[in-house]
């Protein structure tokens, strides 16, 4: 049998009106529309995501947690230590000063070789007129981010492997400026400064050298300084110390511009001691008083891919050294491009003006260039 549309639209229709609840079937669920209460917040505040103790002096933490400064803080003596792991220290863009007592330290990790500090980040803020700026001692995967050093009387900031290890720290933003040092790596009392990474930094105008990577007396090993501005600093831009049984190995230094520095712009040296395997890549070393490049006793390490220009004794030098790798380097406007041992590994020099051969030296995988 078939049905009509009109009478089929009908049975659907009152099926469906079958399945609507009556007024009263509502009323015996007994719903309420009525609020219970006013409303009430349902965001944390910032103290309760992150507990945070703030700090109005100088102070030694002790306890792990998240802390902040409310204000500038000055002292005559040490301004803030850290002797826990797990701190996060955040400055809060204020300044941490000092009367540049020679012992005195702005901000300290208090690590030794039997307790190494770890887990700590120290950001956003100025550390100025200590002895020291900012000390990791002993310390292992922290961190230093947005800070500015300025006019420390010894070093701006400092890692130290003093008879333990600093090791895998992060040094990124951050400035050393007019400190008696810039940014010193040292492993002292047969220590080790191993893995650390200096990133987008600028290191300028400090009172001797601007980076120091000194494996004199310990080991000094795989750090990295990155991306970085070193200039205007009265000494050398970079010194790569191995002298006396230290080791300065395997450490590289790439995409920096290091420019107008008092005497080199990096300066490798080894006498007695071991500073190899290190790598200066696609950096640009101009201006120097002395030399660019410089290599004392230091053998077996390359030197790639670099702009070297109007340095004044000579963009690049070896001395007493052997075996360095010189590569695709360009050199030009200094008295002399190049100034080395017979027994370096380099790709030929090639001097020619205008446009160059496909042939010959001018294309060869490792040619050096000059003018």
């Amino acid at each position: 049998m078939t049905l009509h549309p009109v009478t089929l639209f009908a049975a659907i229709a009152s099926c469906a009106v079958s399945f609507i609840p009556s007024v009263a079937d509502a009323s015996s669920a007994e719903t309420s529309l009525t609020p219970p209460g006013a409303p009430a917040p349902v965001l944390r505040s910032l103290d309760q995501i992150e507990p945070r103790t703030p700090i109005s002096e100088p102070c030694i933490i002790t306890q792990p947690g998240s802390y902040y400064l409310t204000g500038n803080i000055t002292t005559t003596s040490y301004g803030i230590t850290i002797r826990t792991n797990n701190v996060t220290l955040d400055l809060m863009g204020y300044t941490l000063s000092g009367d540049r007592g020679a012992s005195d330290y702005g901000i300290w990790v208090d690590g030794s070789s039997t307790a190494i500090r770890s887990g700590v980040c120290i950001r956003n803020g100025t550390v100025s007129t200590f002895g020291y700026g900012v000390l990791l001692g002993n310390a292992r995967g922290c961190r230093l981010e947005n800070i500015a050093c300025t006019t420390n009387l010894n070093h701006g900031i400092y890692l130290r492997g003093d008879s333990g290890i600093c090791k895998d720290n992060i040094l990124r933003h951050c400035l050393s400026i007019a400190n008696g040092f810039g940014i010193v790596l040292g492993a002292t009392s047969s220590g080790a400064c191993e893995g650390n990474r200096i990133t987008d930094c600028l290191v300028e105008r400090n009172g001797a050298y601007g980076v120091i990577l000194n494996g004199n007396g310990g080991s000094c090993t795989f750090n990295e300084v990155l991306s970085s501005v070193i200039r205007d600093n009265k000494n050398n831009g970079v010194f790569m110390d191995g002298s006396f049984s230290g080791f300065c190995f395997g450490n590289t230094i790439r995409n920096c511009l290091i420019n107008n520095n008092g005497q080199n712009g990096v300066d490798m040296q080894a006498y007695q001691g071991t500073c190899s395997g290190n790598r200066i890549i696609n950096c640009g070393l101009g201006a120097n008083s002395l030399y660019g490049l410089y290599v004392y006793y230091a053998s077996e390490n390359c030197f790639w891919g670099n702009n070297l220009s109007a340095s004044g004794t000579a963009n690049l030098a070896t001395e007493n050294s052997s075996g360095n790798y010189i590569l695709q380097n360009a050199s030009f406007g200094a008295p002399a491009s190049y100034i080395v041992d017979i027994n370096q590994a380099y790709g030929p020099l090639v001097t020619a003006a205008g446009e160059l051969s496909i042939t010959g030296s001018a294309a060869h995988p490792w040619a050096n260039f000059s003018r």
